[in-house]
């Protein structure tokens, strides 16, 4: 009890070190910020609002491209039991495989590809295991309607995003 009101205090000071990031358009130490601030909330046993700030921070590595600290932060929700689309549920697995267009996260694993990543690689940077890279692969592959990881580069640029 005597470290809550630490923890607190240092959520408190990361959350306004997040808003000075903010104003000062520097959206990855925003982002950054945010995770320590998150940190803290766990600290507090404040889970909801824990996975409420991690997935906006994963959001916004996601839109900086920050492939492996998006990861990390959908890694985190995991491990604390939330899920990483807090605010819209999943897409149909469904209407994604019949029309072609690439999940969110066969997106990232062809954007690695397209970049010369072995699948080992990309599982480093994703906190994934080498199968499930294996089979997203795979799936990238079918749904850009390629045979090598070489095509997939070409591919990128014509292929939906989901």
């Amino acid at each position: 009890v005597l470290g809550d009101g630490r923890f607190e205090e240092a959520a408190r000071r990361h959350g306004r070190a997040g808003a000075a990031y903010e104003a000062m358009r520097r959206p990855y130490g925003a982002a950054r910020a945010a995770e320590a601030e998150a940190g803290a909330r766990l600290e507090l046993d404040d889970r909801e609002a824990a996975a409420e700030i991690i997935a906006r921070a994963a959001e916004r590595y996601t839109a900086l491209g920050a492939t492996h600290d998006a990861a990390r932060c959908r890694h985190l929700l995991r491990e604390i039991g939330a899920g990483s689309r807090p605010h819209g549920g999943r897409k149909s697995r469904a209407g994604r495989k019949a029309n072609g267009v690439l999940s969110p996260r066969e997106s990232e694993v062809a954007r690695l590809v397209a970049l010369g990543q072995t699948n080992r690689e990309i599982a480093v940077v994703l906190f994934l295991s080498r199968r499930t890279v294996d089979t997203h692969v795979a799936r990238v592959l079918q749904k850009l309607g390629v045979r090598t990881r070489y095509e997939v580069s070409s591919s990128m640029s014509e292929a939906p995003a989901g």
